[in-house]
């Protein structure tokens, strides 16, 4: 009776040790806002990064911080870096609308943007790995003299042709 017992015991540490390691090693991370990286806490927060140039405060400089996730990581980074520039076109076109009157823009000016029109470097990123994928967060700077292109395309030029008469760059 005593050795069944002791097999008995055995059978159950080793069942109980094995469902531990598998469930360690299979159940992916969860990401929750505790985890999302400062640097980019500190962007959406503050607009600046906590390394701040005099690029970023001359406004030569635009930064963001964009998210994605997908299956693969390759993706997921793809979608973050999109989702990043778009919130640099968003912050060009805040910067117009102050500066130019909204007669001064295109009709359909958000027609007239495409986020790969611009460069860009990256200044930080992370990847978790989460239930079905992977999350990935990517920081981004783009230099305004980088966005000139775009700025054009989105201004109208500065002589109307119908009477030829300058625009107020009010």
């Amino acid at each position: 009776f005593r050795s069944i017992l002791m097999s008995f015991n055995r059978l159950l540490l080793v069942v109980v040790s094995s469902l531990l390691l598998a469930s360690c090693g299979t159940s992916p991370i969860r990401i929750s806002a505790d985890d999302i990286p400062e640097w980019c806490n500190d962007i959406e927060e503050t607009g600046m990064f906590s390394n701040i140039t005099p690029e970023i405060i001359t406004g030569e400089k635009l930064l963001s911080c964009g998210t994605g996730s997908a299956n693969e990581i390759s993706l997921a980074r793809e979608k973050a870096t999109i989702d990043a520039k778009k919130q640099i076109l968003d912050q060009l076109i805040g910067r117009l609308t102050k500066k130019y009157s909204e007669d001064r823009l295109v009709k359909n000016y958000r027609d007239h943007l495409s986020y790969s029109s611009f460069g860009y470097d990256i200044i930080e990123q992370e990847v978790f790995d989460i239930e079905g994928g992977y999350q990935t967060f990517i920081l981004i700077e783009t230099m305004m003299d980088d966005l000139k292109g775009t700025q054009k395309a989105l201004l109208k030029p500065r002589f109307q042709k119908s009477n030829e008469r300058l625009v107020n760059d009010k």
